[in-house]
This record gives structure tokens, sequence and C-alpha cells, in this order.
């Protein structure tokens, strides 16, 4: 079913504007922050929901409520003029009335024409119940005949109203009372949906079923046939670029260069490593060329800590990782060996 859409004309302490029903909560109404009075215009047009930025002004009243907005905006404009809607209907009726040519008769004719017409009272208008006025007062119907007038009166006289109008008062009550109910629960949504959202934003691509599955069997990269084999994959297969950038990310760290040298070493043996510099200084092979360079960018910013960090500052870390990948892997080859003396000597 589709949404029912009403404009009203509302009364604030400094004029009157055209908004529409859904910002309208108890006696206050939702009123935007745009800078442009076209945006606000078209917002009130497109019928857009408020939002939890907007500000609540107090209303006075509401001069009417239609369900046509070019008929609510030639309404705003009257109301402009005047705090009576229903007045340029009195006026259009005035310049409708055709005076006829008068006829002269005889003085006896006249007699008898003014016995046997008698004057008519003016049509009374309807008197509201307080409680009955208040729900006409948002009443939904768009009808030329409806006066903001009566609408404001206080004063009661029940005995007017037949059972059949009352019943039909009532159900309109309750109808008003649940579109009110039902605006105010989509305004509460539209407050958690934005609040919600940064929050998913921000642990977006964190948990998801694709990065909890994801192994990383082939790391760390031992041989340049593994790299090249890795580098093909991270070319033809976003899904997986994009699961091992997760993955990366979670490492951890607190420092820039410390996230970086985790990365690096989850991805790379120092075996390997020493084999590349930055840009293939020392005829090494150039390590800016590899795609998993860009893996190692995207996997350190996806840390917090390295959110803000520029490309230099990556570069100068992965640049000291190379240079002493060498003096590690010698190392790293020393100790096996002392490792391997001792146990052949207790054995």
């Amino acid at each position: 079913m589709t949404e029912r859409k009403q404009w009203c004309v509302v009364e604030f302490v400094d004029g009157v504007q055209l908004v529409p029903y859904i910002w309208i909560i108890d006696e206050q109404s939702y009123w935007p922050v745009f800078k442009s009075n076209l945006r606000y215009e078209k917002a009130v047009k497109n019928y857009e929901p408020p939002l939890d930025t907007w500000s609540l002004f107090p209303i006075k009243r509401i001069l009417g409520i239609f369900e046509n907005y070019d008929r609510a905006k030639h309404k705003l404009k009257l109301a402009e003029e005047q705090s009576d809607l229903n007045t340029d209907l009195e006026d259009e009726a005035k310049q409708k009335r055709k005076f006829k040519k008068k006829v002269i008769f005889s003085s006896s004719y006249e007699k008898e024409e003014e016995a046997s017409a008698p004057t008519l009272k003016p049509y009374p208008q309807p008197v509201f119940p307080k409680k009955q006025a208040n729900q006409v007062k948002r009443s939904t119907e768009d009808t030329p005949t409806s006066s903001v007038s009566a609408i404001r009166m206080t004063t009661i006289n029940t005995t007017s109203y037949t059972g059949c109008i009352h019943a039909h008062s009532l159900e309109e009550g309750v109808m008003q009372n649940v579109m009110k109910e039902i605006n105010f629960i989509k305004v509460n949504i539209i407050k958690m949906q934005q609040t919600l959202k940064p929050l998913v934003k921000k642990d977006s691509g964190i948990l998801t079923p694709t990065s909890v599955e994801f192994t990383m069997e082939d790391y760390p990269l031992r041989t340049m046939d593994a790299l090249m084999c890795a580098e093909k994959k991270l070319v033809d297969d976003t899904t997986y670029y994009n699961n091992l950038k997760t993955k990366l990310g979670l490492i951890g760290g607190y420092k820039l260069d410390e996230i970086v040298k985790l990365i690096l070493r989850r991805l790379f043996d120092d075996q390997l490593a020493a084999e590349f510099s930055w840009l293939g200084a020392k005829k090494k092979k150039i390590f800016s060329n590899l795609k998993h360079a860009d893996v190692v960018f995207a996997a350190t910013r996806a840390n917090p800590k390295a959110a803000n960090a520029t490309d230099q500052e990556i570069v100068d870390c992965i640049k000291n990782w190379l240079r002493h990948a060498s003096a590690r892997s010698k190392n790293r080859l020393t100790s096996t060996a002392a490792e391997d003396d001792t146990w052949i000597k207790d054995n």
C-alpha cells in the first residue's frame, strides 16, 4: 500500500510555512538546516522524512491539510496574505454571482413580492466540541468547504451532533492517532539507522565469512616461483586480493613501523625478501612493482592506528625492513646451525 502523503500549512511564531505531515510531532514541527530555499522546497515536495539533526519548533496552529502539493502551495500563498484560507473561496463566490437587470413593477406588485419572499437567515456555522475540534485541526480531508475558523472554535454544543457524525469523527480520530504513531516509529527507525551506520562502516570487512574462512597456507612465500604464482592470483582474483588484505589487517600492532613489519613478515621469508629493494637498487629486484606492495599499503591502513599514514611513511618502513632482510636471514641460519651442533653433541 502506497504511503498517503499530506502537506500542512502551518503557522509558526515568526510566519507561515508549508511542511509535510510527517514532520509534525505533537504541537511541534521538524525544520531542516538547509542553507538553500530551493533545497527546502525540494524536501517538502518529495516528502522527505525528517532527520535527527533537524530542530523542533513550536506550532501556533495548523491552517489546513492537503493531499495535493500544488494546492497546498497555493493555499500557503493565500495564508501569507490572510489568516483564513476560506476567504478566497468566499471572494470567488462573490465574483461568480450574476446580477440580473432590475425590472420595475407596479407598487402593488412590489408589496405582494415583498410579502411572499421572506428574507433568509445566513446558514449557521457548524459548532465543534473541543476534542473533535482538535481532531479536525489535523483532518486529512482536503475539501474546499473546510473552515479553518470553525476548527479553532472551542465552544461546545454537543446536542447539534447526531450519533452518525460522532461515530465518523471518532473513527477519524483513531486513524489520526495511528498515523501519528506510525510517523513516530519511522522517525525513530531513521535515528537508529543513522546511529548504526558509522559502526557498520567501521567494522565492515573485519568479521565477514570470507575473511574468517580465508587461510594463508601459502605464506610466508619462500621462493620466487611461489611469489609469481601468488602475484597472478592477486591480479586475476579480486576476492583473493580482498581476503588477503582483510586477513593481514587483523595482524595488529600499535606503531606504524611495527604494523608494516608484522605484515611483511607474514608475507615473505627473509631469504626471499633479501632479493628485493624498493626501487631495485644494488641490482636487486624491484619490490614496488609487486601487487603484494599494494596489499601492504591497504592492510596497513586497515589498522586504525595507521589509517592516516602517508604513502611515503609506509614506503620508508618497507625499505627499512627489506634492507635488513639479508642480515636476518644469515642470523637465522647461524642460529639454526648452532642448535644443530648442540643437539649432535648432546647425543
